[in-house]
């Protein structure tokens, strides 16, 4: 669900925003592309670097969503989905297509806000005293 709808958001912004839309305040839509990581750091990073470094992630991600490592279920595809979009969008285009417009924040995707969320739900969990109700699946703890 979250990689759907970041590629389908990402076809949209490509195929619809040459002009920026203002939403409400400060918060537009505008095109935009990012050759770097998050946030538009390391943009002058060989590409083939950021392409390892943003595999590597996924391959963790999935890993420790696989093994059940306590993280919930819900980080982790928010998590997985966001960074997999974001890796095809460097392995079609060379980078990541950005389209949410903050005055006050590099523009960002909706690739970003779900690892955002993701790692949130990932501290919170970490918090709570006991997580390992909540990361199995109802089934496996009755």
């Amino acid at each position: 669900m979250t990689l759907a709808a970041d590629l389908g958001s990402k076809v949209w912004a490509s195929a619809k925003l040459d002009q920026p839309i203002e939403v409400v305040g400060s918060l537009s839509l505008q095109l935009g592309h990012n050759p770097g990581v998050a946030f538009g750091l390391g943009q002058s990073l060989p590409s083939w670097i950021v392409l390892l470094l943003t595999g590597l992630l996924c391959a963790a991600i999935a890993v420790a969503g696989w093994r059940g490592a306590l993280i919930p279920p819900l980080a982790v595809g928010l998590i997985l989905g966001g960074a997999v979009g974001n890796l095809l969008d460097r392995l079609v285009g060379g980078s990541v297509v950005d389209m949410i417009h903050l005055t006050w924040w590099p523009t960002f995707n909706l690739a970003d806000v779900a690892i955002c969320t993701g790692a949130v739900l990932v501290v919170v969990f970490s918090l709570l005293p006991d997580r390992t109700a909540l990361a199995t699946p109802e089934s496996e703890t009755a």
